[in-house]
């Protein structure tokens, strides 16, 4: 900790020290102490809305400072409070694509079939200015500023505007900090207007509402409210896939669900409207700098030729290249560049390590192998990241992962991860046309991320272990399994244990079913 933080608090401990520098350093430290023991890395803190935000202010005060030479960095803490007070983040994501919330000007210029208020209570609607400790009404009235009162004035125009809607619905909290709320003066004033007039009152309408909702609980046992069950469908042998590709079969032992709805139904996710880059097109990226950059060192030198600082500054200049051409937000390229610049040094380093023992290198091969028993034949393919032919023999296989977590090796061996195992299959059955049929000496995962937090690869060594039989003998037995007409497709069979999240959770209902005590584990 003193290490990282170091640098920060000795900008911070100057009576005139340099804006950008002192936001650099502490950045800096924030990104190294969000990667924390989880090992989930610096983009933890641009995640999401509240991060994208963040992002957009550090990239503004970035240009800002720039041009401003000293600031107090003892009052560091006050003057990054102030501009961090003053961002407002709102959900984005993850909502209906009909759905937004506003904050008062955007409701100002635009206007929706149904509009809903919230905290309608006093000192919210309307917002009681404050007057301030240096400036009584007279004196502000002589200098020219605009009365107190007209800021009340301009949140009733913004009300009146809102509730021009054609619905709307008014909401207010009762409670507010554990105390008593007053509901807004406004509101008193239009309940008053209902009764003059002799139309229904608004809390009639809320126990109509709470009356509803009562009902709701009493109907427990109707049909209508039975929980959905996890879904088990049987598709024909006709239509179940006899070619699959290795990620697919892990797939197939985690979710089969998903397995089916992909690559039987042929319904797949479409990309949200508008979204930024995120960690698919960075893994893309990365995967391509990395390629260009081997094939480009196979090319020039020999494989006896150790890397210097002029192939790591040829690596950097061709990251930066392939960035550019993404024509990404500038607040994104920033943090990509830096990612990309920590990712050029690991790669750098690993590459290094390992060059003196390659003969030659294959990049971005497939391959296929037929897999048969009892007259079952399943076609499994695979698209190793690299394989690296060994000067002593056999093969070594890796494979990019730009994800803050690794498959664990227990997993691996156990066949819950089998990507690898399977290609390593593939290998010594001669599936792969770029070289013939070897022994694959080990596996490995190089975890390209760029975040801090990537640790130095360890290999998984194959010699002496009985993992490729077992990773076999697993294929054989999916085989015959789904083969089955009555095999069923199970959604989750594992629940959360080894899968989180996937693309056909709200297809299988998975929320609901789970929750209602149908998960247990198959």
């Amino acid at each position: 900790l003193r290490l990282h933080i170091a640098s920060f608090k000795e900008e911070a401990s100057k009576p005139f020290a340099n804006p950008y520098q002192l936001l650099y350093r502490h950045i800096e430290f924030c990104e190294w102490a969000a990667t924390g023991d989880d090992n989930l890395g610096s983009d933890e803190l641009w995640h999401q809305e509240a991060g994208e935000a963040c992002s957009h202010l550090i990239t503004a005060l970035f240009q800002e400072f720039s041009e401003v030479k000293t600031i107090n960095g003892l009052r560091w803490g006050e003057i990054l409070n102030t501009f961090l007070d003053a961002q407002i983040v709102r959900p984005i994501k993850y909502t209906h694509p009909r759905l937004f919330i506003w904050g008062m000007v955007e409701s100002r210029i635009q206007q929706a079939d149904l509009t809903i208020i919230g905290g309608f209570n006093e000192t919210h609607w309307p917002q009681i200015p404050e007057i301030g400790p240096w400036l009584s009404r007279p004196m502000r009235e002589q200098i020219g500023m605009n009365a107190i009162e007209e800021e009340i004035s301009l949140n009733a125009a913004d009300f009146m505007n809102l509730v021009t809607a054609p619905q709307i619905v008014i909401t207010r909290a009762l409670r507010e900090g554990g105390k008593p709320t007053i509901q807004s003066r406004w509101l008193s004033r239009i309940e008053a207007h209902l009764s003059h007039h002799n139309l229904p009152s608004l809390k009639k309408k809320k126990n109509l509402w709470l009356n509803w909702m009562n009902e709701l609980s009493k109907a427990k046992d109707s049909l209508y409210l039975m929980p959905a069950h996890r879904p088990a469908p049987t598709p024909p042998l006709n239509a179940r896939p006899r070619k699959l590709s290795v990620t697919r079969i892990e797939e197939l032992i985690k979710d089969s669900y998903s397995l089916y709805a992909g690559k039987i139904l042929n319904l797949y996710p479409l990309d949200r409207l508008e979204q930024d880059r995120g960690a698919l097109e960075f893994g893309n990226l990365a995967h391509t700098i990395l390629e260009k950059f081997v094939a480009h060192i196979q090319q020039e030198y020999t494989s006896d030729t150790p890397l210097n600082d002029t192939h790591l500054l040829y690596l950097k200049r061709l990251a930066q290249d392939e960035l550019k051409a993404l024509n990404l937000p500038s607040y994104q390229e920033d943090f990509w560049s830096r990612r990309l610049i920590r990712l050029c040094e690991w790669f750098f380093i690993q590459d290094n390590k390992i060059r003196p023992h390659i003969a030659h290198t294959y990049l971005e091969v497939t391959g296929e192998y037929d897999f048969s028993i009892n007259g079952k034949t399943l076609t499994v393919t695979g698209k190793a990241d690299r394989i690296d032919k060994l000067k002593e023999g056999g093969v070594h296989i890796i494979d990019y992962k730009t994800g803050s977590t690794l498959p664990p090796e227990t997993n691996v061996r156990l066949g819950l991860a089998p990507q690898m195992t399977l290609e390593a299959l593939i290998v010594e059955k001669g599936g792969f046309d770029a070289f013939a049929a070897t022994f694959v000496h080990s596996l490995q995962y190089w975890q390209i991320s760029g975040r801090i937090s990537a640790k130095d690869p360890k290999p998984f060594l194959l010699e002496n272990t009985h993992i490729l039989k077992d990773t076999e003998k697993l294929l054989y037995s999916i085989i015959e399994y789904f083969s089955d007409s009555e095999t069923p497709y199970f959604a989750r069979p594992y629940g959360n244990k080894y899968k989180t999240s996937g693309n056909y959770d709200h297809l299988s209902r998975y929320a609901e079913w789970s929750s209602s005590g149908d998960s247990i584990d198959e």
